[in-house]
């Protein structure tokens, strides 16, 4: 793809360039990447990819609560991830109250589910709206994504998508990743389909704040944290 691909009225100055407006997400299974729009109504639209073009696929979803007036347009709110194993990627969201849901993708539509796990510990009023506190990654190996979540105090837990809802397991107990240590600072963590270690399931690099790199390797199914891997002159400021 070259060149602008569509002009959508996505402008600045109507709100398009901060908060959770718009993820890459492969929603209709055909292989490559779209773009989904979320509007301060709550409108959820699609430019889906045809390999050469994005084209105005029209409203995904629409619903009444989330807007950027509820408290969806900041903070830990959506992922993208293909949580139910069918092969296009679907949106999990996070509401202040710490309820964990979907919306579905049907591949021409996203549909809401119901809860796929709620628990209060991890709502905003307990802090887990912002900062390094989720990340979507294949921790198992099952060839689905998960999230692993972090606690201010550096406990890592994983909530393991299952195809109809997410389960709770603790992957490691204890660290020195604590927020009082800096670890819920930007650039400390990076993953993605890149494995650190050949085994198949997805890891966590970390950068602690002397420029040390270590690994918080997926065992299958918990996280086992290593030496540092790699010791740098990459300084913090």
């Amino acid at each position: 793809m070259s060149g602008d691909l569509i002009n959508t009225g996505m402008t600045d100055a109507t709100g398009w360039s901060s908060g959770n407006r718009l993820f890459m997400a492969d929603y209709d299974g055909d292989g490559d990447d779209d773009l989904i729009a979320r509007d301060a109504f709550g409108v959820f639209t699609a430019l889906r990819s045809n390999g050469t073009s994005f084209v105005n696929a029209g409203v995904l979803y629409f619903a009444a609560n989330p807007t950027d007036a509820n408290g969806w347009n900041d903070g830990n709110r959506f992922w993208v991830m293909d949580y139910d194993r069918d092969g296009d990627d679907d949106l999990i969201t996070r509401n202040a109250l710490g309820d964990f849901g979907a919306l579905r993708s049907d591949v021409t539509h996203l549909i809401s589910t119901a809860a796929l796990y709620s628990n209060s510990t991890f709502s905003d009023a307990n802090g887990w709206n912002e900062g390094n506190r989720f990340f979507v990654m294949d921790y198992d190996g099952d060839g689905d994504k998960d999230l692993v979540l972090r606690f201010a105090s550096g406990s890592f837990v994983a909530l393991r998508a299952e195809p109809t809802y997410l389960a709770l397991s603790s992957t490691l107990a204890t660290s020195f990743m604590s927020d009082a240590w800096g670890w819920n600072e930007p650039n400390r963590y990076f993953m993605g389909d890149a494995d650190g270690d050949g085994d198949g399931d997805a890891d966590l690099l970390a950068r602690d704040s002397v420029g040390g790199f270590m690994l918080l390797r997926a065992d299958r199914p918990a996280l086992t944290l290593t030496v540092p891997v790699a010791p740098t002159t990459f300084r913090a400021p």
